[in-house]
């Protein structure tokens, strides 16, 4: 048995580790950084603790006279030092630091409660606890006890929802759309193993239950929907193509199982993009001009503009300018004719106006017109909802490159939207927003002297 090598003094934490009943307390020890310093500083703005006295409070939980920790320890839990990572601090400290969490909850009144919750939930993603009338299981995360903030965690989003053995397509669509929500404001490293676990449960449930015809064809869907989203965190988030490969066969079987066209186009659709950025543009035109075949009088004219999207930047990535263009033409037609009473299936809820001038800017930096692209990613970035920080990185990203390319170089205001990319990129975990700066970044070698570049080289030393 593996024995934990605990701090001197920690003996009181270490029994009520183990011992303890709150999902408050295991939230507390299972988050790492930059999560945990930003849930500090969420805690102590709330409850308005200076970081002496939240270290009071952390002295009277525990039975040692000389904790150990100071406002400079908590200073860099919570904010760092100038080029070091934030340090994480030890077991010890992370179940004290839950154990004050759980009082301080306990003084406010139950809609301020939850509200404080739902901002904790906000920064990492959640476990999934799967609930049947007799037991509950929590995957992904070490089990609990049912304690006190329970009910409490589960309205704040801790709790994604309640599956059990009659559940349905629009249970795991809920809990699927909960973590779609997520992934804007959540890293994809955080964000992957609830994910998996959430389809290999309902994958589970689909082998070992027998379903009448007239429900599982819905499930057999839902399954092939969070098998993509499980490919998009894979590749564009963690940079692993043969998972990502994997999970969009995967969502391409439950398709054909379902007879879900749309379905099929969506998982093909996702495979041409991954290989449009695997550098294989060639395939990905087939693809995509595959699933906008599948998708003929199935799917909606939202979905249609994402699918010609979709071609347009396989063809701005082989130089077709003209195919291209054309496909962005219809991309634009098909997103005029949307309307409110659309049927769209959530899936296509990333994709609208704004993200099509994202795609069409993309597509125009990369064919070399930065005129028509800066006018597209100017739209973008005005009309995007600031919190969707990928896209804001590759808007950011694409203007900087967009910029380099004009006759009279913006040396200063690359740099400044290189930067601006850099940090929404890393404030999520968006390992292809810092490939794009990156890459954005070879292109002003030319200048690699200038202040402007210096500064942005410091910064990219960090990310």
């Amino acid at each position: 048995m593996h024995t934990v090598q605990w701090p001197k003094g920690a003996r009181l934490a270490e029994t009520r580790m183990r011992d303890a009943a709150s999902p408050l307390v295991a939230f507390w020890t299972r988050l790492d950084q930059p999560e945990l310093g930003d849930a500090i500083s969420v805690l102590r703005e709330r409850f308005g603790l200076s970081r002496s006295q939240l270290c009071q409070r952390m002295s009277d939980m525990s039975a040692e006279a000389d904790l150990g920790a100071d406002e400079s320890l908590v200073y860099r839990w919570e904010k760092g030092e100038k080029g070091r990572p934030r340090p994480r601090p030890g077991p010890q400290y992370r179940a004290l630091l839950g154990r004050v969490c759980e009082r301080e909850v306990e003084t406010l009144s139950p809609i301020a409660r939850r509200e404080f919750l739902r901002q904790l939930v906000a920064l990492t993603g959640p476990p999934l606890i799967l609930m049947s009338p007799a037991t509950s299981l929590l995957v992904g995360a070490e089990p609990w006890r049912t304690g006190p903030h329970t009910s409490d965690l589960g309205a704040a989003g801790l709790t994604a929802g309640v599956v059990g053995p009659g559940m349905t397509a629009a249970d795991v669509a809920q809990l699927t759309a909960h973590y779609e929500h997520l992934r804007r404001r959540v890293p994809g490293a955080h964000l992957i193993g609830p994910v998996r676990a959430h389809l290999d449960f309902i994958a589970r449930y689909l082998r070992e239950t027998s379903l009448p015809s007239s429900v599982r064809p819905g499930l057999v869907s839902a399954v092939g929907e969070v098998a993509v989203l499980a490919g998009r965190l894979s590749f564009w988030d963690l940079h692993d193509e043969a998972a990502a490969r994997q999970y969009f066969e995967m969502a391409g079987t439950a398709a054909h199982e379902a007879g879900d066209r749309g379905l099929a186009a969506y998982a093909l659709a996702f495979t041409a993009e991954l290989a449009t950025y695997v550098r294989q543009p060639g395939q990905a035109g087939e693809l995509s001009r595959a699933a906008q075949g599948i998708a003929i009088g199935v799917t909606t004219p939202r979905v249609q503009s994402w699918l010609a999207s979709v071609e347009a930047e396989a063809d701005a990535h082989l130089d077709e300018v003209e195919s291209c263009l054309r496909a962005l033409d219809r991309a634009r037609e098909a997103m005029a004719r949307t309307g409110t009473a659309d049927q769209d299936p959530p899936w296509i809820e990333f994709f609208d106006l704004p993200r099509l001038h994202g795609y069409e800017g993309a597509c125009l930096v990369k064919t070399g017109q930065p005129r028509p692209a800066l006018h597209a990613l100017r739209k973008a970035a005005e009309e995007t909802n600031p919190s969707l920080q990928r896209y804001h990185a590759e808007i950011a990203a694409d203007t900087a490159w967009a910029l380099v390319q004009e006759n009279d170089v913006e040396i200063e205001e690359s740099c400044r939207l290189l930067a601006a990319a850099l940090e929404s990129a890393s404030a999520v975990g968006y390992r292809d927003g810092l490939r794009r700066v990156r890459n954005v970044r070879q292109r002003l070698a030319p200048w690699g002297h200038t202040r402007a570049v210096r500064d942005l080289d410091e910064r990219l030393r960090f990310a």
